[in-house]
């Protein structure tokens, strides 16, 4: 930001500020601190933890009577937080009330762990209205790590124009092999209506199938003429926001070293339970980027059509990048001298392997076909599980 102009340093807070101020935060680390440093700050201060989270940690834990989750789990959570390495600036187009001018908005995308644009990363979305109030997010996560965080965007004052073209610009460029799920109520629909335009993001967007009630008693007892309804995105009402909070308890409870970022964090922490018992943000917090990471896990969980995207992530995708990996023009095995299948003179086409999974074969069943129509020798079972694990390590 040293080198910036004064107009696209006015641009920056414009476009991520709901104020005049530009709040900035460093951690000890980003300041060049030492863990010698660090040990010895924790001793001047006794080793008291919640005044070391404060002071030094820059988390500020919150437990009151009416608070969701224990101090004890906050602190669990807060333990395993990343620092941000990088404010990654995504720059948009915008046509200016001058005639003919084009300015660049730049928007700060939080970067945790450095992104591989060659992997499938799932993106849950919460949108606001760019009113000053609610945040619209955007929470990038890693399937093949358990869903950590890997970035995060949050501003409460894009509008929903500008925020597909970030949406566009991420998916198209930074990370080309994403799929988005986000909320589709309200602001989330516009934004929706306007990314299944564009051909190349719209097999990346995450949809359902859904049959009306008033379908379901044309068809009476022959399902066969229920004709299924595609909706893109995710329908957040009482039942799903329900189940939502239902697995946010499962994550803080049981894995809670799958919450790394502080945005998310900070909107857990700030969850309290109202008069009438609903769980919802105190009147100082939000819940946006927490919801972000939620849309992801509900889908998961819960969503009818998951299946369909989950083949483009986790095991597969592993299988694949493994396969061709140990592929070669001359030595389709590679020259591993502890895989198995080459121990045991199989001949395997690990082309045929990788075209398999791709269309939805299990590992499983491939290997097995691969292995049966082997005229050389058969893998034992212990060797067949050998190679088998070895694709999902």
């Amino acid at each position: 930001m040293y080198d910036w102009t004064r107009q696209k340093v006015l641009d920056f807070i414009q476009t991520n500020s709901s104020n005049d101020f530009l709040y900035i935060k460093y951690t000890w680390k980003q300041l060049g601190k030492t863990q010698a440093w660090y040990d010895k700050m924790c001793k001047e201060l006794t080793y008291e933890w919640r005044t070391i989270r404060r002071e030094v940690d820059l988390h500020w834990t919150k437990s009151s009577d009416n608070s969701v989750f224990k101090e004890d789990e906050l602190d669990e959570l807060s333990n395993g937080l990343r620092p941000v390495l990088k404010h990654e600036t995504i720059e948009i187009s915008k046509k200016s009330t001058t005639v003919g001018e084009i300015r660049k908005l730049p928007y700060v995308v939080k970067i945790l762990a450095i992104p591989d644009p060659n992997k499938v990363y799932f993106i849950g979305s919460d949108v606001g209205g760019g009113t000053g109030r609610d945040s619209t997010t955007l929470v990038v996560c890693d399937p093949e790590d358990g869903n950590r965080e890997v970035a995060i965007f949050k501003n409460n004052t894009i509008n929903t124009n500008n925020f597909t073209k970030l949406v566009i610009e991420v998916m198209r460029y930074f990370l080309p092999k994403s799929i988005l799920f986000m909320e589709n109520n309200s602001y989330g629909k516009a934004v929706l209506d306007t990314l299944i335009d564009e051909p190349d993001l719209l097999k990346r967007i995450y949809y359902e199938y859904s049959v009306s009630d008033k379908d379901k008693a044309k068809a009476g007892n022959n399902p066969s003429k229920v004709s299924n309804t595609i909706t893109y995105g995710i329908n957040t009402n009482v039942a799903s926001r329900q189940l939502m909070i239902d697995i946010l308890r499962e994550l803080v409870t049981e894995t809670p070293e799958l919450i790394v970022s502080e945005d998310v964090y900070e909107d857990i922490k700030g969850l309290e339970y109202s008069r009438n018992g609903k769980v919802e943000h105190s009147s100082t917090s939000h819940d946006d980027s927490m919801f972000g990471r939620l849309m992801v896990e509900y889908a998961i969980r819960h969503g009818n059509n998951i299946a369909r995207f989950l083949r483009a992530a986790d095991s597969v995708a592993k299988t694949i990048r493994r396969a061709k990996a140990l592929s070669s023009n001359n030595n389709p095995l590679g020259t591993t001298v502890d895989d198995p299948a080459t121990n045991m003179g199989i001949d395997i086409n690990f082309q045929d392997l990788v075209r398999r999974v791709q269309a939805g074969d299990s590992v499983e069943d491939v290997t097995r076909d691969m292995v049966g129509a082997n005229t050389k020798r058969k893998l034992n079972n212990a060797a067949l599980l050998q190679m088998q694990n070895k694709f999902r390590r």
